[in-house]
């Protein structure tokens, strides 16, 4: 992870409405919600498995369907992104702007 520059590329992240893919061209973020908490989130070229889908809840991007966990960047440095039990911190706050592509 590193500091927003607004340049997109490396940086442009969708969060696609109908499939609840968080992706980056043709990887997603990909989690096993069954282990541990803590654990690493890794990007695996999207298949639309459960695994892979997520929502966007007030500022939080939550595994579909399980609305205690949350995204977590705490641990970026280290391990980088995981998923953790939320608790409204500012490591689990994540922004999404509306882009026009055309």
């Amino acid at each position: 992870m590193e500091k927003c520059h607004n340049n997109g590329g490396s940086q442009e992240f969708v969060l696609t409405k109908s499939e609840k893919e968080f992706r980056h061209n043709d990887l997603c973020i990909s989690t096993d919600i069954t282990g541990p908490v803590g654990r690493a989130v890794t990007f695996i070229n999207c298949n639309s498995q459960s695994h892979q889908q997520w929502e966007y809840v007030t500022s939080n991007i939550r595994p579909a369907g399980n609305s205690n966990l949350c995204l977590d960047s705490k641990n970026h440095a280290s391990i980088g992104l995981t998923v953790e039990i939320c608790n409204h911190s500012k490591t689990q706050y994540f922004k999404f702007e509306i882009k026009n592509i055309g």
